[in-house]
């Protein structure tokens, strides 16, 4: 038995003779420890073989997970970055629109007194007619111009608004405590950094150059 013991030991591996022994220092009978690991060396190196296929299997996986986790994180994370720069552009025509100033038309020259003196009376009562009545169609002309512009303004204000809040809901809704306050729209420090940071293969991996 120990002749046969050795010639199967012949063709085990180092690793599998070790493991065998291992296995087998609990059997206080030598005979019962030389058979038990006769019977180990028969299946010892096949055995092995498997459990090092099913850890490469589960690193691979792992490997796998780990990528697919990055790969949504990034993608997550490039969406908000964009979502973002959305926003800031809505806040800024917003603020553009809050800036607009009616500019009004030019009125006629002012009534030239001096230049009318060497005219006639009824002529100078003639051209200060004319006078008053061109101001009178300018000052008509240039009060529903600006009714319109502000209604034009007022109008533009409240899609620019809408555009803003709207954007902002959105962003709320995706990520909850992405603002510091429920009606701000100041970042999060903290949570805008979490999720420019997404992991990789030197463990972290930064994204913030997605926001611009």
């Amino acid at each position: 038995m120990v002749m046969l013991a050795g010639c199967v030991g012949s063709t085990v591996s180092p690793a599998g003779q070790k493991r065998c022994r291992v296995e087998q220092e609990r059997d206080a009978n030598p005979l019962i420890r030389l058979l038990n690991e006769r019977r180990c060396r028969a299946t010892v190196d096949q055995r092995l073989a498997l459990k090092a296929q099913r850890q490469r299997q589960e690193r691979a996986d792992q490997v796998r997970r780990s990528q697919r986790e990055t790969e949504r994180c990034r993608q997550r994370a490039g969406a908000i970055a964009l979502e973002l720069r959305q926003l800031r552009q809505a806040e800024a025509r917003l603020a553009a629109v809050r800036g607009e100033a009616y500019a009004p038309s030019p009125p006629p020259a002012p009534f030239n007194e001096a230049a009318e003196a060497r005219f006639r009376f009824e002529d100078q009562e003639l051209d200060r007619q004319r006078h008053g009545e061109r101001m009178a169609v300018w000052q008509a002309r240039e009060d529903d111009r600006r009714r319109r512009w502000h209604a034009d303004h007022a109008s533009r204000l409240e899609v620019a608004q809408i555009t803003l809040n709207q954007r902002a809901a959105a962003m709320r809704q995706q990520q909850p405590d992405l603002f510091s306050g429920p009606t701000s729209i100041e970042l999060n420090g903290t949570v805008w950094r979490r999720l420019q940071t997404c992991p990789g293969p030197d463990q972290r991996r930064s994204i913030s150059s997605a926001a611009g």
